[in-house]
């Protein structure tokens, strides 16, 4: 992971697989931060996970956030949910037990965010001594001002909730989704994907007493996306092929037409490039699932989508949710209520 210092939104930030590549974003990183050095990480295949908090100065509130896609995704463009579903309560308490310590540490008095990975372990991305663009989410999420209560330890005065040299999580009422929203078919010829850099221009939040519930309302109140009704076209390389498996496995028997790429997943209804791109032209397609980074493979397939706005799942866990999601819909009803 090669990443520059002092820079918005992880501009220049990278992931290097060779040293060919290794060259070419240290390169692009010095140009953004000539003056200060690159850090350069190991990267990890791990979940991420973050704590929007609040301290003044003896005691800690927080809310903790759960990423639908792995570490690696710029969290503005992550899927998060609240409460969270698949950290185990180890990770959780140590998670817990390091806000509480970094800010008795530095003092903090007012808002911060931690950024987590978590494996085999917890590790620390980074801690930002500020509000986080989630932090409103994380007030909505649990019912409580967080914006308020860092006002008040900003000016000195004592939080009320929890107790001195402890971490109070604010108890959750419903599940809470935020979901990213992308602006890709107004960036002519740019490639679909998600990475370190954060590319959406905004963002849904939608609650729900089932998680599915709250996924689907976020989900489907970012444009254009929409439930499908017959044709899904799902794909992938690599690494990601396994979860991308098991949603096209899982939506087939949700009774979809699912289609995918001869040189992708050996399943379905395969698919030359050219075949899906003239079905998504004639409005046959009406889902893209797919992963990861393969420009050279399937520019034009993500870049067909977006333009004829067709809804495009860009990474492999969101989009086995998501399949699962539809299964609770076929029977459930969910309604977009205050």
């Amino acid at each position: 992971m090669i990443r520059p210092s002092y820079v918005l939104s992880g501009t220049a930030m990278k992931v290097a697989y060779n040293e060919k590549e290794l060259k070419e974003y240290l390169s692009l990183a010095t140009k953004v931060s000539p003056e200060h050095p690159v850090v350069v990480s190991k990267f990890l295949d791990a979940m991420e996970a973050e704590i929007d908090a609040v301290s003044d100065g003896k005691r800690v509130v927080g809310v903790t956030l759960e990423h639908i896609e792995k570490a690696g995704v710029h969290s503005g463009d992550a899927t998060m949910v609240t409460p969270y579903r698949y950290l185990k309560e180890k990770h959780v308490k140590k998670m817990h037990k390091i806000a509480l310590e970094l800010a008795l540490a530095l003092g903090i008095r007012g808002p911060f965010n931690i950024q987590f990975l978590i494996n085999d372990d917890v590790y620390v991305l980074e801690l930002n001594l500020r509000t986080s663009r989630s932090m409103p989410f994380s007030s909505k999420s649990r019912g409580v001002n967080l914006m308020e209560l860092s006002a008040q330890a900003v000016f000195g005065e004592k939080l009320l909730l929890g107790r001195d040299y402890e971490y109070y999580e604010v108890p959750a009422k419903a599940f809470a989704v935020k979901s990213p929203q992308f602006s890709w078919s107004q960036l002519q010829n740019a490639y679909p994907f998600l990475g370190p850099e954060m590319r959406s221009t905004g963002e849904v939040a939608s609650l729900g007493f089932d998680f599915e519930d709250a996924l689907l309302k976020s989900w489907l109140s970012v444009k254009p996306n929409k439930m499908p009704k017959s044709n899904i076209l799902v794909y992938g390389y690599g690494k990601d092929l396994p979860p991308l498996l098991e949603t096209a496995k899982l939506l087939e028997t949700l009774g979809y037409n699912v289609f995918t790429l001869e040189d992708s997943l050996s399943y379905g209804n395969t698919l030359s490039k050219e075949k899906a791109i003239n079905l998504m032209k004639s409005g046959e397609i009406e889902l893209v699932m797919t992963s990861g980074y393969a420009k050279k493979k399937d520019y034009l397939v993500r870049r067909t989508a977006v333009d004829l706005n067709i809804p495009i799942v860009l990474d492999a866990n969101l989009a086995y949710e998501l399949s699962k999601a539809f299964a609770w819909a076929k029977n459930n009803c969910f309604e977009v209520k205050e």
